[in-house]
């Protein structure tokens, strides 16, 4: 999953890396948001059926990806 996020320059914000600038409106904004939803896309997507249920209440990848995380440990 990791090589996945990478190869779409998206795991820098599922990792909670990279924050969404604070500037309106530029193409960098754009850019983030377009990287944090396919981030989101590719996380849910390759998740079974059953641990989609988990996460799909969440609106980020780095919710996402904390969630799992977290449940990954817990079964450990």
């Amino acid at each position: 999953m990791r090589f996945m996020l990478q190869a779409e320059n998206c795991l820098n914000i599922t990792l909670g890396e990279e924050q969404q600038l604070h500037a309106r409106r530029t193409a960098a904004t754009a850019d983030y948001h377009k990287r944090l939803g396919m981030g989101s896309a590719m996380i849910i997507n390759s998740c079974t059926e059953e641990v989609q249920q988990d996460i799909c209440h969440l609106n980020n990848p780095v919710e996402m990806w904390e969630e799992l995380f977290s449940k990954t440990k817990r079964r450990g």
